[in-house]
């Protein structure tokens, strides 16, 4: 984590930094690990968002960053919203694939090659497309 917090700050000096993750590190207990994760945060002038949890009683995802106000705390806390699992059965939809369903779809009477042999990616793309809409 220090090397590339040296590598970003040394390479862009003057840019907001913003470094999210789930560290499984609970900065909320008192710990080395914690207590060392925070540390090195604040030798590259990056200070924690939060200080609530974010996983029942831990604070596991943590948001660092030097872009403050006035009071040392990050300009915007974490915005998210938890939506109630609904018991709605999945439905699927299946289609028998016979020669029957090929033949219908017209895909045996395509020129494939027409379209797989030609080298630049973005012209075979635009190739299948104005095959598929003919």
């Amino acid at each position: 984590m220090e090397e590339m917090l040296n590598i970003i700050t040394v390479e862009y000096p003057t840019r907001h930094i913003f470094v999210c993750g789930d560290y499984n590190i609970n900065i909320l207990q008192n710990s080395a690990l914690g207590s060392d994760s925070l540390n090195i945060m604040s030798e590259f002038g990056l200070v924690h968002c939060f200080y609530e949890p974010t996983r029942i009683k831990s604070c596991l995802d943590n948001i660092f960053t030097n872009k403050t106000d006035d009071h040392g705390r990050a300009q915007h806390l974490t915005v998210a919203i938890i939506l109630p699992k609904t018991n709605v059965p999945e439905k699927r939809e299946v289609r028998q694939i016979t020669g029957n369903t090929l033949e219908s779809l017209e895909l045996a009477q395509v020129d494939w090659k027409s379209i797989t042999e030609i080298p630049d990616p973005e012209d075979s793309f635009n190739k299948f497309f104005e095959v598929g809409n003919a």
